[in-house]
């Protein structure tokens, strides 16, 4: 069965997308943030920064289906930066996460006119970002628990 890519346009859809994220990040990213990170990384998703940010349209969201069932998912905020990919691990090296990623930074390029794109990437994701050609631009940081290496991906000009 084919996947498909979809751009989330309702809350019913965002808060399972956001349900997935917090399943995946529990399973794959958590060991990597202790209790602190993790702690923080559910505040950040279930909080009202992203909250007021789903309300301004300062964030996009996009949804990988395989039939029905949800296998990832991702989060644009203001029109350049990754803000959250989680493709469930039954459906991890498939490349979903490549799509949703293609989705993401075409959307980024070419309706919002960015020149870049941002990410600041877990540990556990580092290697995609990494292979998709994104580059560190500081050294791996550490903030309210959260680990994480800062990234950028510049906009081809050919």
């Amino acid at each position: 069965m084919g996947i498909i890519i979809k751009k989330a346009e309702n809350d019913r859809v965002i808060d399972e997308a956001i349900k997935l994220t917090e399943e995946v990040f529990d399973v794959y990213e958590a060991p990597d943030y202790g209790e602190d990170g993790a702690r923080e990384f559910r505040e950040f998703l279930y909080g009202e920064n992203l909250k007021r940010m789903r309300e301004k349209g300062d964030i996009v969201f996009w949804c990988a289906y395989c039939g029905d069932k949800l296998a990832g998912m991702c989060a644009l905020r203001n029109g350049s930066h990754i803000s959250l990919l989680f493709v469930h691990g039954d459906f991890h090296r498939q490349g979903i996460g490549r799509m949703l990623m293609d989705t993401a930074c075409g959307f980024a390029f070419k309706e919002k006119n960015a020149r870049n794109i941002t990410v600041n990437s877990s540990p556990y994701g580092l290697p995609f970002y990494k292979n998709y050609g994104f580059i560190a631009t500081d050294m791996e940081r550490i903030e309210g628990g959260i680990r994480y290496t800062p990234m950028i991906l510049l906009k081809r000009t050919d």
